[in-house]
Formats: C-alpha cells, sequence, structure tokens
C-alpha cells in the first residue's frame, strides 16, 4: 500500500542507513523485493494471531518494558490472562499461532525477540486487515506490541494503529490497550460526517450499516454520494481539491 508519494523514497533511505526491514505479506510484492531483509508469508486475515504468539513470547521470556505499561497504559494484565491462556485455557503460544498463520513457530519467535530488543523499532501496520470483519483487533494488537516493548512516543519508534506518521505496508518491521470495541455511532442520536466515508473505514461493515440506521438524523459534507452518504437525511456538497487554493498558499 502507497500512503503518500514519498512512501519509497523514505523506507529507501532508510535501508541504505543500514535499517533492517521485515515484511509480514501474503504476496512477494514489489515492496518486498525493494526493501525487505527478510519476508514472511502470511494467511492473509491471520496477522492478529501471530501478534498475540509475539506478546506471548515476550511475556515469557520477560522481554516486554513492564515499566512504559505501568505508567502509560491500563488493562494489560487482562490482555496478559488472554495471552498466557488463563482466561480460556488455550496459551497463545507460537505453535497455537503457527496452526492459524503457517508462518513457523520458530519464525515467529525469532520476530518477537528481535522486535522486542530493538531499540528504537518501529512496527507499521496498514489498513487492509483492518477493514475486515473484526479487523479492528489488528491495529489493537499493533498498538498494544508498540507499548509492550516501549516504543510508543520514541524517536524511531511508532505507536502503530495508523499513527506512525510515515509510510508502511501490509506490515513492516523496521528493525495502551483500548476499552472495547464500540461503533460510535450505535448510541447516538444525531451524526455529522466530513471528510470521511464512515462505513469505508471500519471492519463490519454490516454492523455499522444497523447503527446508522438507528440513528434520528444524520449529516454528511462530501462532494460524492459514498456508501455512507447513502444513509445521511442531509447531503452539504462541497469543493473538490481542483477548485481549492493550494495548502502552501492558503498558509501565506
Amino acid at each position: 500500500m502507497i500512503s503518500g508519494t514519498d512512501t519509497m523514497f523514505n523506507l529507501i533511505k532508510a535501508k541504505e542507513k543500514g535499517i533492517k526491514i521485515i515484511c509480514i505479506d501474503p504476496r512477494y510484492s514489489d515492496s518486498a523485493v525493494v526493501l525487505a531483509d527478510q519476508w514472511i508469508p502470511i494467511i492473509p486475515g491471520t496477522d492478529t494471531a501471530m501478534m498475540v504468539a509475539m506478546a506471548y513470547i515476550m511475556i515469557e521470556e520477560k522481554l516486554h518494558d513492564q515499566e512504559f505499561l505501568a505508567k502509560y497504559t491500563v488493562g494489560f494484565e487482562k490482555f496478559k490472562e488472554y495471552v498466557m491462556g488463563n482466561e480460556d485455557g488455550i496459551p497463545k503460544t507460537t505453535e497455537w499461532a503457527k496452526n492459524i498463520t503457517s508462518v513457523p513457530a520458530e519464525i515467529i519467535t525469532n520476530l518477537a525477540r528481535e522486535y522486542a530488543t530493538t531499540k528504537p523499532a518501529a512496527l507499521m501496520d496498514c489498513q487492509g486487515p483492518a477493514r475486515s470483519a473484526v479487523g479492528e483487533l489488528f491495529n489493537r494488537c499493533a498498538m498494544t506490541l508498540t507499548a509492550m516493548t516501549g516504543n510508543v512516543g520514541k524517536h524511531g519508534g511508532s505507536a502503530a494503529g495508523g499513527l506512525m506518521g510515515i509510510p508502511y505496508g501490509h506490515m513492516f518491521f523496521a528493525s495502551r490497550i483500548p476499552p472495547p470495541y464500540r461503533n460510535p455511532v450505535e448510541t447516538g442520536k444525531f451524526a455529522w460526517f466530513a471528510n470521511n466515508n464512515f462505513l469505508n473505514q471500519l471492519g463490519n461493515t454490516n454492523k455499522s450499516v444497523e447503527a446508522l440506521k438507528k440513528l434520528d438524523y444524520m449529516v454528511i459534507a462530501d462532494l460524492w454520494l459514498t456508501p455512507t452518504a447513502k444513509y445521511a437525511d442531509i447531503i452539504l456538497p462541497v469543493t473538490s481539491i481542483a477548485e481549492k487554493s493550494d495548502e502552501a498558499i492558503a498558509k501565506k
């Protein structure tokens, strides 16, 4: 995925500086060919299981940053209970993940150790897996790993969840647990959407559609009749990019 026109430039510059890049992707893409020191193929949609198993290794081998977690996050102990199998009796080991992801247990183990001990390290998760059913768990787990390694807010690290502000692919490793998911319009009466095709940005689209139908009133500002706009009571037309002043000119 290209996230900005300077995606390849930035990643190539990182590679030129000797930064190790690991690409986790079902496909051996052009980006992986050019950039990756290691390519790890994975069954599509199973990234979360792999990351949970990485968390298991970090906890089991005490590689996680407990000080960072205690100071800046809430809920880690609950996550830990799930990962270690205390909650459901199923430890989320690398062998457990191997059967789901097709990624060998040894590779997952080595990746977990390398990510946890490389300082800083950036975990860059893409939006693709997040737009599948319950795909929000993909981003949540990525954010959890960045917190477990203390890479949030550090130069050269990242917060994951699409918050890193630099280009990212399917899932690249360059060597606070959020509250339970709730659709933001599920319990609302009125919604205003601007600069956002809501239904195209979340996992479980059918659930989001049902939530929009429950609203008493909905307004959207958009140039196009997007899937989200179809459920609006009022559509406010906006200007296209060709009708706007350049951002740099506007700032002057």
